[in-house]
């Protein structure tokens, strides 16, 4: 048989055009090409090593981080770690908090342990003390870095001057196991799994590479049944019917609630024409406080109904305790409907903290249907016309925008879903929110309605799911999803309950 060139792709390695590249690791088809950014990804996954710093045999010093106008240290009932650390290394530090949305951490040229407030700060360059946010609905943020010059400590604070506790993780990076190279393939074509390129293609034996690494796993075949051979594919049939299960994992008073949303342990819901706030510590089923909303404080719609209650991700000041949260008004005031946008205020006395709220800016939303404004991620919201079930994807604005008024057309994306299925009867939707690139809310009240729990998928324009609470003897009516503790989590105001659901 004569010599045949066999091209990867194509006439020099070119991909059809035909042919997409996939630069996430959710994308199925065999139609389609991985790009080598993400084989980067898997390579970094897999291939990757790095050494867990045991910070537990670090001494905890009373006093964090203060503000840096002048440097300082605060109160003796803050806490602080400090790790020595080497210039140049590359390293990965993770936060993890229930009680607030992220923590302080410094690079120190040189240290001693404070003996006051106004004991000796080293930050290398002028750097300060820097805030690493966790993402609104997790518990911890992850970031790598490389340790700069001069750096000889890394200072992480514990707790800070508010008494909200963080736990640190510090990782540094040792060597990443050898990878097979030794093919260099056209330009166009990654062979290996450590080029970062959305525009490359990951090639075949880099498939193969992965599929050596990670553990398969096969359909079981019933006991008491003969499994032959047979040569080719793995046969596999994707079933829809999966299931779901509830756990009651908090209580809460009986109250009139329409709205809310969770940020770490605590849970605000509000209620008809704002004027109440109830905050609950979910941890503990614990009412903390019952907040009545100042009539000058309320916004610019009487009657607003607070149906979508989301935590957003900017703080109003690096050291409150909550990022701002936004209060949909639902009804409409002079043609526009809007988001009422809230700081939170924590004020102790006495070792009682209680809250306040005021508001920061005003958000309003130009037409006189009803709307949801729902803050999503990557610095994006999406504002929800529920009677034409149009949803806008703008970008989030900035505190420093001030109070304005959106214009669609600035829109980055609009999503249209059809008409709900007539068997909901109508359902009313609740409370919404965004995770992952998807919608999630809960819908219908208990006397007519279908009590439902609904996810859409904003890439395929489809209600993904649609799961009937009563099936799972939940008939209450449901006001608010959120995910807490890594769970998705429903309030429900009949039985003043909070449920987690799971799915399999």
């Amino acid at each position: 048989m004569a010599n045949k060139t066999v091209y990867p792709f194509g006439t020099d390695g070119s991909l059809p055009a035909s042919v997409g590249i996939i630069n996430d690791l959710i994308t199925g088809g065999a139609d389609k090409a991985l790009s080598a950014q993400q084989g980067k990804i898997i390579g970094d996954y897999l291939f990757t090593i790095w050494n867990t710093v045991d910070l537990s045999a670090l001494t905890v010093s009373n006093r964090s981080l203060g503000n840096q106008n002048p440097d300082n240290w605060t109160t003796t009932t803050a806490k602080h770690i400090a790790c020595p650390v080497t210039p140049g290394d590359k390293i990965r530090i993770t936060v993890t908090s229930s009680q607030t949305n992220g923590g302080f951490y410094a690079f120190f040229s040189n240290y001693d342990v404070p003996a006051s407030s106004s004991s000796n700060v080293y930050y290398v360059g002028s750097s300060g003390r820097i805030w690493l946010t966790i993402p609104s609905g997790q518990e911890s943020k992850t970031e790598e870095m490389t340790v700069p010059e001069g750096a000889a400590y890394l200072i992480m604070c514990t707790k800070d001057g508010s008494g909200h506790s963080s736990v640190w993780t510090l990782e540094i990076f040792v060597h990443e196991r050898q990878i097979d190279n030794d093919f260099i393939p056209t330009d166009n074509i990654a062979d290996n799994l450590v080029t970062d390129d959305a525009e490359k293609v990951l090639s075949a034996r880099q498939g193969v590479v992965l599929d050596e690494k990670i553990e398969k796993v096969s359909p079981s075949i019933p006991s008491g049944l003969t499994p032959v051979d047979y040569t080719g594919e793995l046969v596999h049939i994707r079933s829809r019917n999966h299931k779901v299960a509830k756990e009651q994992v908090a209580t809460i008073t009986s109250i009139n609630c329409q709205g809310g949303a969770c940020y770490g342990d605590y849970l605000f819901m509000f209620n008809t024409n704002n004027t109440t706030c109830w905050i609950y510590n979910l941890r503990t089923s614990q009412l903390l406080q019952t907040y009545t909303i100042p009539a000058e404080e309320r916004g610019f719609v009487s009657n607003s109904h607070c149906n979508t209650v989301n935590f957003g991700t900017e703080k109003y000041d690096a050291d409150d305790p909550f990022p701002l949260v936004y209060v949909s008004t639902g009804y409409a005031s002079g043609g526009d409907t809007g988001a009422l946008v809230y700081r939170i205020v924590a004020t102790t006395v006495d070792d009682v903290t209680t809250y306040s709220l005021s508001l920061v800016q005003t958000l309003k939303l130009p037409g006189t249907g009803w709307t949801e404004f729902i803050v999503g991620e990557d610095g994006n919201c999406f504002l929800c016309y529920t009677g034409t079930r149009t949803i806008y994807r703008m970008v989030m604005p900035k505190l420093s925008d001030g109070d304005l008024t959106f214009d669609l057309s600035d829109a980055l994306e609009v999503y249209q879903f059809t008409p709900q299925p007539a068997s909901w009867n109508g359902s009313r939707n609740q409370n919404r929110m965004y995770y992952d690139g998807k919608i999630y809310f809960v819908s219908g009240v208990p006397s007519t309605e279908k009590r439902l729990f609904v996810v859409l998928d904003l890439a395929t324009r489809t209600r993904e799911v649609a799961i009937d609470f009563t099936t799972l003897g939940l008939n209450g009516e449901p006001e608010t999803c959120f995910v807490w503790d890594g769970k998705m989590c429903v309030v429900f105001l009949n039985n003043s309950s909070v449920y987690a659901l799971y799915f399999e």
